[in-house]
């Protein structure tokens, strides 16, 4: 499996917008078959890549909130991306290097 290279993290982190960002992941998953790199969870979801571009589009285009009487259940449900955790992403990566990934 192919590894996510040092330009495609630089085209999320520049990615101006939620759709430029999703065009970027649609990108790299073309590149290959279908499918996310190997390293894609700690390197865009627990490095804060994904956290922090979730907070930058909220910032840009806030969303309205739920009516919580017409879509009962929907306020409880946390969409946010996943916090930074640079210790889970670390032991991540040292995994998939010692598998050879």
């Amino acid at each position: 499996m192919i590894r996510i290279t040092k330009e495609e993290l630089d085209a999320l982190e520049d990615a101006p917008d939620r759709e430029s960002f999703n065009n970027v992941c649609s990108k790299i998953k073309e590149g290959r078959n279908g499918e996310y790199p190997v390293d894609w969870w700690p390197k865009v979801a627990l490095s804060g890549l994904m956290g922090r571009k979730e907070e930058q589009f909220k910032a840009a285009a806030p969303q309205p909130e739920w009516d919580a009487e017409f879509f009962p259940g929907f306020a409880q449900v946390n969409l946010s991306a996943p916090e930074a955790d640079p210790e889970e992403a670390a032991r991540l990566e040292a995994e998939l290097t010692a598998w050879g990934l």
